[in-house]
């Protein structure tokens, strides 16, 4: 079953910003697609996630590797998938790419329609599209993630993160069964951040 989704507006500017509320909208969700044209910015928000979640290696595209593994500074793996350049799911079998989104671990993918048989059906999909102003429009989705009363968390700004954006939660009725719902939590209109 398909949860609330998040859209935000963003500038490079509150890219930290904008993966702290990726990340909080997320939860524990740790299959990540990222989707939008070449250019987009999803290398470049992958980047700001792994900042987030503590990476101190430089994170950049796995174009012709495929994978790039980074560390925490506590020691937890991230994985880092590019498949633009693969033809046939098979090559992304031969990487076994399944036991890696098995691992419990992060598996940030870019271009996952490349290899869409092979993705679990709980997963978190970012799609990313580039505005006439140059800001990206971020819109995630979480897929077959169990309901709960996390939902109603995920409608609301994190609490205390100073999130210049725009929150937009298209499940307002599923949460308003989970209790009482203020408009302010469904649009928490501020600035946004961008890539």
């Amino acid at each position: 079953m398909d949860q609330p989704s998040l859209t935000l507006h963003s500038t490079l500017d509150n890219l930290p910003a904008t993966a702290q509320a990726l990340l909080h909208h997320a939860g524990r969700q740790r299959i990540w697609l990222f989707e939008g044209e070449m250019g987009a910015g999803k290398t470049t928000l992958i980047k700001a996630l792994c900042t987030q979640l503590g990476v101190r290696d430089t994170v950049n595209s796995p174009t012709f590797a495929l994978i790039h593994e980074y560390a925490t500074a506590s020691g937890v793996a991230i994985y880092h998938f590019d498949f633009y350049r693969i033809q046939h799911e098979e090559e992304a079998l031969a990487l076994d790419c399944t036991a890696y989104f098995d691992s419990g671990s992060y598996c940030l993918i870019e271009w996952p329609t490349k290899v869409h048989t092979l993705i679990p059906s709980v997963h978190c999909q970012v799609s990313l599209t580039v505005q006439p102003d140059g800001h990206r429009m971020l819109r995630m989705s979480l897929h077959d993630v169990e309901h709960s009363s996390k939902c109603l968390r995920s409608c609301e700004a994190p609490a205390g993160a100073h999130i210049p954006t725009r929150i937009t939660c298209n499940a307002l009725k599923s949460c308003v069964e989970l209790g009482p719902l203020s408009p302010t939590h469904v649009s928490n209109e501020k600035n946004v951040p961008t890539l």
